[in-house]
């Protein structure tokens, strides 16, 4: 639980359950939820549907190292990709300035961009997620 959007999502799952309890410590984050009243009972495989995490689909792309995230070449140009755009394997998705040296991050197959992880400037990490490409679009 990294972000308010993060919470705001367990709360959502935990509302939308028959659970009258629920305490989760993730990141030395510690929440803690109760509600009052009854719902109708759900079966456990509903249940285990909702509060089940949706699993990406696709290829999570990970930078190769620790450096600046870039979404374009230039700052006044258009960003590589964008969450819908239609690629090919070997496509440029972004850059990752290491040590003054710019290495392209390229697609390890083709598909449609469904999710970009980083925002243009962002410092990123060894196997962070940058990108994910569903393939099956």
């Amino acid at each position: 639980m990294k972000t308010i959007t993060d919470i705001k999502e367990y709360i959502d799952i935990f509302e939308n359950s028959v659970l009258t309890s629920l305490e989760i410590e993730m990141e030395g984050l510690t929440l803690k939820m109760t509600k009052e009243g009854t719902r109708p009972l759900l079966s456990s495989q509903a249940e285990a549907q909702i509060l089940a995490p949706e699993e990406p689909k696709g290829v999570v792309v990970k930078s190769p190292l620790v450096g600046t995230y870039y979404s374009s070449a230039a700052p006044d140009q258009r960003p590589f990709v964008k969450p819908g755009d239609l690629i090919t394997k070997g496509m440029t998705l972004g850059i990752v300035e290491a040590m003054k040296t710019m290495n392209e991050i390229k697609a390890p197959i083709s598909g449609v961009i469904k999710k970009i992880h980083v925002q243009n400037g962002d410092v990123v990490g060894f196997d962070q997620a940058l990108v994910t490409i569903d393939y099956n679009a």
